[in-house]
């Protein structure tokens, strides 16, 4: 398994997110390809 963390900021007119990729043993280096995040909000709190 892999651990990759999710950062998120919120501010009064929008979110930020992005991913964090750490260093781990036997895994040097990466290639993201694509990237699907999709976020599915159902109301305007």
């Amino acid at each position: 398994m892999r651990k990759i963390n999710l950062v998120v900021r919120t501010f009064n007119d929008g979110t930020a997110f992005r991913y964090e990729v750490l260093a781990q043993l036997n895994w040097e280096s990466y290639v993201m390809y694509d990237e699907n995040t999709i976020f599915n909000l159902v109301d305007d709190p």
